[in-house]
């Protein structure tokens, strides 16, 4: 049996929770205080990320000495975009940045280590050779600068038997984006130094996975033609060999197996639905281990000491765990940690390499997420801190997983927020559909953009329409070029069923979305005038053509590819699915929201969508965020947005009024 405990952790970091008291808009904005958790290899350290100033640095915690002994910023305007252990001491940081007047970091490719106690930073990797001399938050701390690299790098993997290298890979900046190849190196944490590139099989993305020596195996990717292709190699023939791969299939690498001579992958094998394949790199011979008939895969649970898969992720509704057939001890202990936490999603963050120790994510539909401190022989689970601990899961709102039958019989899954202490019945409804929009889907986890509209009174109805991710192949197909028809469709039909089941009150129905989801409910109110009384749209695509010509989507071949094969080739069909086309057909008051440096959904969309508006004389709000991206990245902008938008639905939709 597992036993519980609350750890000293809880004493240095938990903050106060909001009881008996409506929770405040702002503390759904907040940044995660503390995320990614990973244990160093020996366990003596927990390392996470946190906020620092206007991004993300680095907390360490000494388990030992039980008591925060770090926590470093990586720059004034820089954040923590990934990282890993190297070594029971050392961890090597990959960058992103606030360039010019952007809020929102955008990887550089850069990497830093520095030792668990902040000592020996050490710039590693990136395009400028060091870090700026004004960066105020690394000081002198910085040792010596390495030597300018014109590339985009991220690890791989840290090398068990070589402590002081780690395996990354690289691409060097080009004009053309679609030149050069990727390639893997053995990069010194000490100094930043590179061993000999190993040049990918192919263009396009690929990812790389290498053994515990750092020799790359397995190499697996896109091509231009967004086509799955694989390729292996051994020490005996370190020549790259196309493997056979099943036409149609899409493959993600997960890890190798102990011996090297496997790899287990996401593949639908060119069938329908993802399941966890062994792949045997001498013959190329393929072996499903967990499929599920309605659904994808989302994850894998390995063994404590990695080196075995144990169970297997699908979610339909609710995340179901499969425990997968194996004699692995480690199969009996995670039965047991799942048992501790019913209800919610349990998962392995990080273990020690002995695996005696493993850092352990437990989060829900209410739950942002706790991590504890897990200790595989006595079973025992320490509290250690939570990501949004002044948010109080008995205060937030449930989610409950939904489906209906569309129009054509289709069966189309979601998941309904419904507001605390109010009757499930008559509510004013918020449909949100999720951006993307093809093989991205909303989960049952806790979501803080529906839970604030419902911390306010209101139903919130997420529809994975066709086209979204997890339900299989044939189902993302069923969204290609159906922007304007067959995903709008979904979201009408969802909507009816909730209406029809009583949730909502059919005079009281908005939409709001972002991105995908902001062009969604543009042509949701188009198309459905009588059905949506208010539409809200956060860097929304309102004229397909300008934004097939100014996004960064167009800015590779495969990126112009995927708009010909999934939304549309020719100007005539873009034009055609554009919101901007029929602006006259618009009856519900429209909210307009947009970061005036987004490259994805350009500025300019947002303002030649107002001024349609404008000239049609059609009711409208708007909200412009300086230096904001494709996505609100600053908290109070974050606050200021959420409160616009839900007292925008307040006003449209004559509920009672947020405070």
């Amino acid at each position: 049996m597992i036993r519980l405990l609350m750890a000293w952790l809880l004493v240095l970091c938990a903050q106060p929770l909001v009881a008996n008291a409506e929770v405040p808009i702002a503390d759904f904005a907040r940044n995660d205080s503390y995320d990614d958790a990973s244990i160093s290899p020996d366990g003596h350290y927990v390392a996470l990320t946190v906020p620092i100033g206007k991004g993300r640095g680095v907390a360490v915690f000494d388990l030992l000495q039980k008591k925060l002994i770090l926590k470093q910023s990586v720059g004034e305007d820089r954040s923590v975009t990934d990282y890993l252990w190297a070594s029971g001491n050392r961890l090597v940081i990959s960058l992103a940045e606030n360039f010019g007047s952007r809020e929102s970091p955008i990887p550089t490719g850069e990497m830093i280590a520095f030792n668990a106690d902040g000592s020996n930073m050490q710039y590693l990797f990136g395009f400028r050779g060091g870090l700026p001399s004004g960066t105020r938050a690394l000081g002198s701390r910085l040792g010596k600068e390495g030597r300018a690299t014109n590339g985009f790098g991220i690890p791989i993997r840290s090398l068990p038997n070589d402590p002081e290298h780690i395996l990354i890979q690289a691409k060097t900046f080009a004009v053309n984006a679609d030149s050069g190849r990727t390639a893997a190196y053995r990069m010194s944490v000490l100094d930043g130094k590179l061993g000999p590139g190993l040049a990918a099989p192919m263009n396009g993305d690929v990812r790389f996975v290498a053994d515990d020596d750092g020799f790359v195996r397995y190499a697996t990717g896109l091509d231009e033609r967004n086509v799955s292709r694989s390729y292996s190699r051994t020490p005996e023939q370190p020549q790259w060999a196309e493997l056979p791969v099943p036409a149609g299939s899409y493959t993600v690498p997960l890890f190798l197996s102990n011996n090297g001579q496997r790899v287990f992958l996401t593949s639908n094998e060119g069938g329908n639905y993802n399941c966890l394949i062994e792949l045997q790199l001498d013959d190329g011979a393929r072996k499903p281990l967990a499929c599920d008939d309605g659904s994808d895969l989302i994850d894998v649970i390995l063994s404590f000491d990695s080196n075995e898969p144990v169970a297997a992720r699908f979610q339909d509704g609710r995340q179901d765990v499969r425990l997968l057939a194996t004699d692995n001890p480690s199969r009996a202990k995670l039965a047991e940690l799942l048992k501790a936490f019913p209800g919610q999603h349990v998962r392995l963050s990080s273990t020690t390499r002995d695996g005696s120790k493993a850092i352990v994510l437990v989060d829900g539909d209410r739950n942002p997420g706790d991590y504890y401190l897990f200790e595989t022989a006595t079973l025992k689970a320490d509290y250690l801190v939570g990501r949004s601990a002044w948010l109080d899961p008995a205060a937030m709102p449930e989610r409950r997983p939904i489906e209906f039958k569309a129009r054509d019989g289709q069966r189309i899954r979601g998941y309904l927020t419904l507001p605390s202490g109010l009757e499930a019945k008559q509510l004013p409804l918020i449909v949100n559909p999720h951006g993307g929009p093809f093989d991205v889907e909303d989960g049952w986890g806790f979501d803080p953009d529906p839970a604030a509209m419902a911390a306010r009174g209101y139903a919130v109805l997420q529809i994975n329409f066709r086209g979204s991710g997890g339900y299989g192949r044939a189902f993302v197909a069923a969204g290609k070029r159906g922007w304007a028809t067959t995903m709008i469709d979904d979201l009408a039909d969802g909507t009816h069923w909730a209406i029809e089941q009583g949730y909502a009150d059919p005079a009281r129905v908005g939409i709001y979305g972002a991105s995908y989801g902001g062009y969604a409910a543009l042509m949701s109110g188009i198309r459905e005038p009588n059905l949506f009384r208010a539409i809200a749209t956060f860097a929304g695509v309102s004229d397909l053509l300008t934004w097939k010509a100014d996004s960064d989507v167009s800015g590779r071949r495969s990126g112009r590819n995927y708009i010909d094969d999934f939304i549309g080739a020719t100007d005539e069909g873009l034009r055609a699915a554009s919101p901007s086309s029929y602006i006259e057909l618009l009856k519900a008051p429209v909210f307009i929201a947009h970061g005036d440096v987004d490259q994805r959904v350009p500025f300019s969309q947002a303002k030649a969508l107002r001024r349609a508006l404008k000239e049609a004389d059609h009711p409208h709000e708007w909200l412009a965020f300086e230096g904001e991206g494709h996505g609100i990245f600053k908290p109070e902008n974050r606050t200021l947005f959420l409160t616009r938008l839900i007292a925008f639905f307040d006003r449209t939709l004559a509920a009672a009024p947020a405070p």
